[in-house]
């Protein structure tokens, strides 16, 4: 029995430079023979069959040419040969191969203009910094980190968010017309949202999700990353809860006998009690809900359907080493498949039906270019069946035929599919020092209804202070109600400051490993309110649990004493020498 070959590993493909030129001018004599006559018949249809909100979304003068691949291949290698810029080769020039994938892809978008003159044009090649066209599936360059937190999709997405600093478009109604390298990015540190997307993309692919690139349309506020309406993503109502439960230390009353018992029933009043907090949770429930609701169904405005953006779509079945191919129909039914979308300028994950969306014209990984052919069909009702061609244009044929069956290598290495080419892009590098500041500017701040939220990067505050979180009571952020400020690294161990500016206190809360065993402090903003300390008893040598400093009083309580002590009280004056001590002996607290 004879042996397959093992292509795979022995096999060496080498491509002749001019081994595709006469396809090459057969295609571009072919294009230019029919530009002229589409154009002008794409014109008269359109002028007939477009009302007048149509034609100012889709102008019939410019939309034939708005993406177009310049297919004369200009390259700049003289610009940057003895450019101080250090941008490798691949950069700005064109292989034989990226030139054969340049021209399909123009053919394919012009065809693809011909047959749907009211769609909007596809984002398939776009200029890089060094000006040059590149198809936009090898832009991608799926890379791994070793850091721990770059290994699952959020903290990716975050660290994205945080890096880079996000950038809307000039004129965020015309088509994009940059798409910088991710390696590239991750130094300039400013990016639109295809840049941030297309690095976004690359980092969870490398990591081994399922991710796709998704070209569309967005909301206003979406495009122009403008929160002001979003709430906040965090439980703010805990941070609020818990400074209304304050500690109550053991009073003075409680040592003296009591009075008679109560002996009325007080059931009806509990129960009352009780069903007016849940009404109080349920209100403030549906208030959520109504805010969320009037968010999702503003008023559009007028260019809604005119501003183009970028995000990620990832696939939940996207476990690692799975491809598309793996979520194909097999016995002939289909097969729902649920994505996650996730806006690369604020690192947010999305569900497919969220309204910040409202078109979806194409998407693309490193293998495969794919068109949205449900034009009529909502973004959360849309079917992600990937291989279904009723539903997506496939760009390259020969991407199934790479990656499926061995007995196909011949022809692979022939060139009989036309597939993508490795990425242009250099692989991407994140040193421990850029990880670790995050921020550009060591610092960043976002405005979300009544709430800003100020992070630094570790050591740049000389206190400490890695985050600021605070609530407003107006929507000019002039009012403060509460603020929580988190530490680290200090010597003092504090971790948490929390302002309540209603109720004017202060909670200073610490962590373990104190001398003292300090674990937190209560105070007030007005200087003459007593001040309370609360301690751990069970690692003091004096046990001492509580100490509350008053202007003319002290009083401290312990725990768990050999001598029984528990209660201390000591009172004076001011300027004076008299001093009366009161000291409580008796059981356990």
């Amino acid at each position: 029995m004879k042996r397959k070959r093992d292509y795979t590993s022995k096999a060496k493909i080498q491509i002749d430079p001019h081994k595709h030129d006469d396809q090459i001018r057969e295609l571009e004599a072919k294009h230019y023979e029919t530009d002229e006559v589409v154009t002008v018949e794409g014109q008269a249809v359109e002028t007939e069959g477009s009302s007048e909100e149509e034609m100012d979304i889709v102008s019939s003068d410019t939309h034939s040419d708005i993406g177009r691949i310049d297919i004369s291949f200009p390259e700049a290698f003289s610009d940057h040969c003895h450019s101080r810029l250090c941008y490798p080769l691949s950069y700005y020039i064109l292989s034989p191969k990226e030139r054969l994938l340049l021209l399909y892809a123009e053919n394919f978008r012009h065809q693809f203009f011909t047959s749907n003159l009211k769609t909007r044009p596809l984002v398939l090649a776009l200029p890089n910094e060094c000006n040059i066209q590149k198809f936009v599936c090898t832009t991608l360059r799926p890379t791994s980190f070793l850091y721990k937190s770059l290994r699952n999709a959020a903290g990716i997405a975050s660290f994205v968010a945080d890096y880079v600093i996000y950038e809307p478009f000039d004129d965020n109604i015309r088509f994009p017309n940059r798409l910088i390298s991710p390696a590239t990015l991750l130094c300039k540190r400013r990016g639109n949202s295809f840049e941030m997307a297309t690095l976004l993309c690359s980092m969870l692919i490398g990591a081994g999700f399922n991710a796709l690139v998704v070209s569309g349309i967005a909301r206003t506020d979406v495009v122009e990353n403008d929160q002001r309406l979003v709430p906040f993503p965090g439980d703010i109502y805990k941070f609020e809860n818990d400074e209304h439960v304050q500690d109550k230390p053991l009073s003075e009353t409680q040592f003296c006998l009591g009075g008679m018992p109560d002996l009325q029933s007080h059931l009806e009043t509990n129960m009352a009690e009780i069903v007016k907090e849940k009404e109080n949770e349920k209100q403030r429930q549906e208030a959520l809900k109504r805010e969320e609701e009037e968010l999702k169904q503003r008023d559009a405005d007028r260019f809604l359907y005119r501003k183009p953006h970028a995000w990620v779509a990832l696939f939940r079945s996207g476990a690692k080493d799975q491809s598309i191919e793996q979520n194909d129909v097999e016995d002939g039914t289909d097969r729902t498949i649920e994505v996650d979308f996730v806006e690369p300028s604020t690192g947010f994950f999305l569900s497919s039906s969220c309204m910040d969306y409202t078109l979806i014209n194409s998407a693309w990984n490193q293998k495969q270019y794919y068109v949205n052919k449900q034009v009529y069909v909502r973004v959360g009702e849309i079917r992600w069946n990937l291989q279904n061609t009723d539903d997506w244009e496939h760009l390259l044929p020969g991407e199934n035929e790479a990656g499926t069956s061995i007995d196909n290598a011949s022809e692979i290495m022939n060139e009989k599919y036309l597939n993508t080419i490795p990425s242009w892009v250099s692989k991407l590098h994140l040193n421990e020092k850029e990880y670790e500041e995050r921020f550009p500017n060591l610092q960043k701040t976002v405005f979300y209804k009544r709430v800003k939220h100020l992070r630094f990067s570790p050591y740049f505050n000389k206190d400490g202070k890695m985050m600021q979180l605070t609530l407003f009571a107006d929507d000019e952020y002039t009012v403060p109600i509460f603020d929580c400020i988190h530490f680290e690294n200090r010597a003092d161990m504090l971790l948490r400051i929390k302002k309540n500016y209603k109720m004017l206190s202060i909670k200073e809360i610490f962590g373990k490993s104190r001398k003292d065993n300090l674990l937190k402090i209560v105070r007030s903003m007005d200087p003459n309110r007593p001040k309370e300390l609360y301690f751990s008893a069970n690692v003091r040598r004096d046990s001492m649990e509580y100490l509350r400093v008053e202007t003319g009083r002290i009083i401290v309580k312990s725990k768990d004493r050999r001598d029984m002590c528990f209660y201390q009280e000591f009172e004076f004056k001011m300027g004076g020498d008299e001093l009366k001590v009161r000291i409580i002996i008796g059981g356990k607290n």
